[in-house]
């Protein structure tokens, strides 16, 4: 097994432990580099896992993809990389689910997977990553789906990077350069329900 604890920013050390006779070997890596705690991995081996800890306390353990895709914390989600984070209030209705956001920005229609341990009415927050949203033309809003503005454009080369406020929030979204949107355009931002997380307020 492969245990990455990223609690501290000394320099990486690495301590090595192998049984007497035998073929298995334990790995612990201390970092404070979420990118180096994930491109250290192999992408194929699966019994890796990353230990995420705040102020010595144990956030999320867990393979390389299931601690980056799916944080169990905010504090996770922001170590490993950008987020998106909004806030809203789960609904449900009869076998539906869904969140309603904040300033009636739009909603998300989550299904019970993301929702069943929430009761009606909950206050919740939604992380995404900025790569899993993708930017629309202004135009009638659908599911799953956010009213935006566009506040700042970057051009970096291979792509744009928008600023964007929505929900009561401003944040970052990386794009393509096939679709170009400029300063205070109004956009849509179409989420992935399946690549969303939903936590406690």
């Amino acid at each position: 097994g492969y245990i990455q604890d990223c609690t501290t920013a000394r320099p990486m050390r690495s301590a090595h432990r192998w049984a007497a006779g035998s073929r298995s070997s334990c790995s612990i890596t201390r970092c404070a580099d979420s990118k180096r705690a994930l491109s250290n991995q192999p992408f194929e081996q699966h019994d890796i896992r990353i230990a995420v800890a705040n102020g010595g306390r144990l956030e999320q353990l867990g393979t390389p993809i299931e601690v980056y895709e799916h944080p169990a914390t905010t504090f996770v989600g922001e170590f490993l990389g950008r987020t998106v984070v909004l806030e809203g209030r789960v609904q449900k209705q009869n076998d539906n689910s869904w969140i309603d956001l904040a300033d009636q920005s739009g909603r998300l229609l989550v299904g019970r997977d993301h929702c069943g341990t929430f009761q009606n009415g909950a206050p919740v927050r939604v992380i995404s990553r900025p790569e899993d949203i993708e930017i629309l033309p202004a135009g009638e809003r659908g599911a799953n789906e956010l009213s935006a503005t566009v506040e700042e454009v970057a051009y970096l080369g291979d792509r744009f990077v928008y600023s964007v406020s929505a929900a009561g929030r401003s944040f970052l979204l990386p794009a393509p350069k096939k679709t170009r949107f400029s300063c205070g355009a109004h956009v849509r931002l179409a989420f992935d329900p399946e690549r969303v997380n939903v936590l406690p307020a």
